[in-house]
């Protein structure tokens, strides 16, 4: 694997910044990328937290549209199944 810190640095700053005009939404995508990143480590519980975020965070015209943001998704559905954003996501 590779610099874990840092990518999980670069997708909190996406997560938390503004939506360029004319593009899609990443917020959510981008904490659920973090939390599919900490579960991997085996941190479950900042996983929790962080997917807890994901789902509070606005959704309006976010789209999962790479095959990388559904095998995500996929693996956070089975991951926690009672994760309705990540259902309606993927």
């Amino acid at each position: 694997m590779g610099d874990t810190d840092a990518a999980l640095r670069i997708l909190h700053a996406v997560a938390t910044g503004p939506t360029t005009p004319g593009q899609v939404a990443i917020g959510p995508l981008a904490l659920y990328h973090c939390a599919d990143l900490e579960r991997s480590l085996g941190n479950l519980d900042a996983a929790a937290r962080i997917a807890q975020g994901a789902r509070l965070a606005d959704a309006t015209n976010c789209l999962a549209s790479r095959l990388d943001d559904a095998d995500m998704l996929a693996r956070t559905c089975a991951a926690q199944p009672d994760d309705a954003r990540a259902r309606a996501l993927l």
